[in-house]
C-alpha cells in the first residue's frame, strides 16, 4: 500500500512502480536520492514532499482506497453469500426438475414433493461447491531494516477457480497515522485528493477513485499472474527513514481481501459495503525511529 518510494519536493517522480503517493511536511529537506522523485504536478506545494504509499509492479500500476467496518464481513456470511450465488440457483433447479419426477415414480406425490427439495437442495450445493472461489495469503510480511530505513516487501498471493482471473480483485484496508519526528502527518493522495496519513477508522486504501488495489487509469485488473489460477500483487508501505529524524513513526494497520469485482463499484470515496469471498487477511506496519541507524517495532 503505502508505498516504499520517498520522494522530495521540486523532483520528478522517478519510481513509477510504486502506488500510494504520499507527501510529508518538512521544514528543511535534505536532498534525496535520484531515484527518489516527487511528481511535477506535487512540486509546487512548498513545504511538503511526496511519498507513494502502494506500490505497483512494472507496468502495472494502481492501488485502492475505502472500506467497510472491520466487524462487516465475516467467513460465515461469506459462505451464505455464496450459497445463493446465481450458480446455486441453477443448480437447485436442475436437481429439484430431476428430483420431482424420480420421487413422484417411486413414491407417488409426496415423493415428488420430497425429491424436488432433496433434489434442489443437493444441486444448490454442487452447484455453490463450483462456484467462484478464491484464497489469499500474504508473503514478505517481516521487517527489512537497514543501517537509514525500516520497510517491509508483502506480496498478496491469489489462487482462484470459476470464472475468468478478471472476476476477481484485491481490496486493501488501511486504519493508522505516520508522522512525523515533530508528531505532524505524512500525507497521502487518496481517491485523487492528498490527505493526511491519519486514519481513526479503516479506510479503503486507493491511490485513485477504483477501490480495487492497483487499478489505473480505468483499469482495474493489473496484477501479475502467476499461473493458470494464480496472480499476486506487492505492497512496500512506509518507508521511515533515518532522514525523517528520531521520534518519526508509522502505526499502520492493513486488512486485505479478495473481492469478485462485479460487486464492487468503480468509484469509492473511501467506503465499501461489498462482501469479499475471502476472510480478511491482517498485517502491519509500524516503526519508530530511534536514531543510530537503529528503529523500534511495537
Amino acid at each position: 500500500m503505502f508505498e516504499s518510494m520517498r520522494a522530495r519536493r521540486h523532483q520528478g517522480i522517478s519510481n513509477p512502480s510504486s502506488h500510494w503517493s504520499r507527501f510529508r511536511q518538512t521544514d528543511s529537506a535534505p536532498s534525496p536520492s535520484p531515484k527518489r522523485m516527487i511528481s511535477s504536478a506535487s512540486s509546487a506545494r512548498a513545504g511538503h514532499d511526496f511519498r507513494r504509499i502502494s506500490v505497483h509492479p512494472p507496468a502495472q500500476r494502481s492501488l485502492e482506497s475505502g472500506r467497510p467496518d472491520l466487524d462487516t464481513p465475516e467467513p460465515d456470511e461469506e459462505i451464505r453469500l455464496l450459497a445463493i450465488d446465481r450458480s446455486a440457483l441453477i443448480g437447485g433447479g436442475i436437481g429439484a426438475g430431476i428430483g420431482t419426477p424420480l420421487g413422484g415414480a417411486l413414491f407417488g406425490p409426496v415423493g415428488a414433493m420430497g425429491g424436488a427439495l432433496l433434489g434442489g437442495a443437493l444441486g444448490a450445493g454442487i452447484a455453490a461447491a463450483a462456484g467462484p472461489k478464491a484464497s489469499l495469503s500474504i508473503g514478505g510480511d517481516r521487517y527489512v531494516d537497514t543501517a537509514t530505513e525500516s520497510r517491509k516487501n508483502v506480496s498478496f498471493n491469489v489462487t482462484w477457480s470459476g470464472g475468468k482471473k478478471e472476476d476477481y480483485i484485491i481490496v486493501n484496508w488501511v486504519k493508522g497515522y505516520m508522522k512525523n519526528s515533530k508528531g505532524k502527518p505524512f500525507k497521502a493522495k487518496l481517491y485523487g485528493k492528498l490527505v493526511d496519513i491519519n486514519f481513526a477508522s479503516w479506510m479503503v486504501d486507493s491511490v485513485d477513485a477504483d477501490p480495487a488495489y492497483w487499478s489505473k487509469g480505468g483499469v482495474r485488473w493489473r496484477y501479475i499472474v502467476d499461473g493458470p489460477h494464480k496472480f499476486h500483487a506487492t505492497d512496500s508501505p512506509g518507508q521511515l527513514s533515518t532522514g525523517d529524524g528520531v521520534g518519526a513513526e508509522a502505526k499502520l494497520d492493513f486488512r486485505t481481501a479478495v473481492y469478485r469485482s462485479a460487486n464492487v463499484p468503480t468509484t469509492t470515496t473511501g467506503s465499501l459495503s461489498a462482501t469479499p469471498i475471502t476472510p480478511f487477511r491482517t498485517w502491519e506496519y509500524h516503526a519508530k525511529v530511534l536514531g543510530g541507524g537503529k528503529f523500534e517495532h511495537k
